[in-house]
């Protein structure tokens, strides 16, 4: 007897599982399918129209494992699978090649619904679409997909759009779709890698490429641990109001677009030094574009940036920067443009260095003992210290003193257009007077100020002025950018403002530079075999960046 049960129970067991090495099998083995069953290749499946006009179905809670086991499976319904309530688990090594939609899986109407419908793609498995416009997609169920859920370790590799969300998904709370991406998703020319138009979760940890990487209509995108979302385009494509579809948007690697009738509702999480690209050819490409192509409102609600590589151009509508940038959401990563117009400057700022403009600690100004204001960088804004007034040339002089106006407050923004020359702790006991010589110089504010000796000046045509990362030159009517720059390390200095006085009096060509003698001149330009602009003081060569001096 205890035979006999062992012999059914492995009877029963073989059932649950199939090795199958024809089409009649495989459709076999989605029939009459147990709570689990593993289904493993034999050897390669083509299956025709001709061996089943209808989808293999997973559903009422089944779970079905299919091991490609070193083979290869190709499918001609439309869809090959459909996954409406259970889960499917492609899996072995192989591929999986589909003229049609590969896999389809539809979600519950059930906010509270987990793990409703499931597709798992293994890491070695390959599934390449060949003439499908989507190959694997959420669709919808009435207008949620609550419990669908995608994770995709392997390879997906399709003539048109890789991943999809069917945008009748419009249900933002309770348990909305989910799609991981560990592997590599591979669009056709013209065609999205993803195409994000319901509303879901986004978990990208792989990599991700079209004509437009991802091109989202609502949802929620986290880009993480070394991703890369490429837009492969040479050519940047405005994006299309199209209400069904997407048409434009080439160029973008992830483009956020409001549009009337989708769930909108997109955050953009980028960390871990993930990468995000364009390739455009003339640079007019995007790495974030977040556009309205026929809604009036911006139907993105945030875009985070902590680190990473960004490569491309970025734009937002000006709601979406105005809160980016009251929110400082943007504090960190390394960026081929100037994104300063998106920082909040006392949460992020800029430093440009040999790989682009790296975002940095906001700054705060600080002060030397002649209370002129140094910066760790000249590039962006800063927030002035406690107690501090900060006042600007406004052109020429009365009476001998220095027109000057009062731009900011004691914790105020300081505008990086400013110049900041000078503070007081109060606005009435300041004495703003610059001074002819040397003995006419007097105290300010218990000798914090004392602009003509600070600067060594004897008349009027030597007063200087710091304006960001260059030293203006008073020349008799107004004070002028001047040929005079400052080296980064001498910004910071507490020593007299005299000792980091540069002027450009001699041009000397890059071979000659090394015969300069360093006690005739005080600074010397010249520009190198290689194309860039460099300038020699004493026996240290800055690069000139720009505006900027390193």
């Amino acid at each position: 007897m205890l035979m006999a049960t062992m012999l059914l129970m492995g009877a029963n067991a073989w059932a649950d599982d199939k090795s199958v090495g024809t089409p009649a099998d495989l459709v076999s083995a989605f029939t009459n399918i147990p709570s689990t069953r593993t289904i493993t290749l034999t050897n390669d499946v083509e299956l025709l129209a001709e061996h089943t006009a209808n989808p293999l179905i997973i559903e009422d809670g089944q779970e079905v494992t299919l091991n490609l086991n070193g083979y290869n499976l190709k499918g001609y319904t439309d869809p090959v699978f459909r996954v409406w309530h259970g889960k499917l688990i492609i899996t072995g090594t192989g591929t999986f090649t589909s003229r049609v939609d590969a896999v389809v899986i539809k979600g519950s109407t059930d906010p509270a619904a987990e793990n409703y419908s499931v597709l798992e793609v293994g890491e070695n498995v390959n599934i390449v679409g060949t003439n499908s416009d989507y190959i694997l997609f959420v669709t919808a169920n009435g207008h949620s997909a609550y419990g669908a859920k995608m994770i995709v370790n392997g390879h997906v590799t399709s003539a048109k759009t890789g991943l999809y969300i069917n945008g009748n998904v419009n249900e933002t709370t309770g348990n909305v779709p989910e799609i991981y991406v560990n592997g590599t998703v591979v669009a056709g020319s013209g065609y999205a890698g993803i195409y994000a138009a319901g509303y879901g979760k986004w978990f990208i940890k792989g990599n991700v490429s079209g004509t437009t990487g991802i091109y989202a209509k609502a949802g929620i995108i986290e880009v993480s641990d070394n991703a890369h979302i490429l837009a492969t385009a040479t050519t940047y494509v405005e994006p299309d109001a199209n209400g069904n579809g997407y048409t434009g948007g080439d160029g973008c690697a992830i483009i956020q677009d409001s549009k009337n009738g989708y769930a909108g509702g997109m955050v953009l999480h980028v960390t871990d030094n993930a990468t995000i690209e364009s390739q455009t050819t003339d640079g007019t490409g995007y790495a974030i574009n977040e556009v309205k192509t026929d809604a009036s409102q911006s139907k993105t609600e945030n875009i985070i940036i902590e680190s990473g590589t960004i490569t491309g151009n970025i734009d937002m509508t000006g709601e979406v920067q105005e809160q980016v940038v009251l929110n400082g959401t943007i504090t960190g990563g390394t960026f081929s443009t100037d994104i300063s117009e998106y920082l909040d400057p006392t949460k992020g700022a800029l430093e440009q260095t040999a790989n682009g403009y790296e975002v940095v600690e906001g700054c705060v100004a600080m002060l030397n003992s002649y209370g002129l204001a140094t910066f760790s960088s000249p590039n962006y804004n800063v927030v002035l210290p406690e107690g501090v007034t900060a006042w600007i040339a406004t052109g020429g002089m009365t009476n001998d003193a220095l027109n000057l106006t009062k731009v900011a407050e004691a914790g105020g923004i300081l505008p990086k257009e400013a110049g900041l020359i000078l503070y007081s702790e109060t606005e009435a006991s300041v004495n703003l007077n610059l001074y002819k010589s040397i003995a006419d110089a007097v105290n300010v504010m218990g000798n914090l100020l004392k602009p003509a000796k600070a600067w060594e000046t004897e008349s009027f045509t030597e007063a200087y002025i710091l304006h960001g990362n260059e030293l203006w030159i008073y020349n008799g009517t107004t004070f002028k950018a001047g040929k005079a720059f400052l080296p980064m390390t001498a910004i910071s200095t507490t020593s007299a403002p005299q000792r980091i006085r540069m002027v450009f009096n001699q041009e000397q060509n890059a071979t000659a530079v090394e015969n300069v003698e360093a006690e005739s001149v005080k600074a010397v330009k010249f520009m190198g075999e290689d194309g860039q602009l460099y300038i020699r003081r004493g026996d240290v060569v800055y690069t000139v960046q720009g505006q900027v001096v390193k």
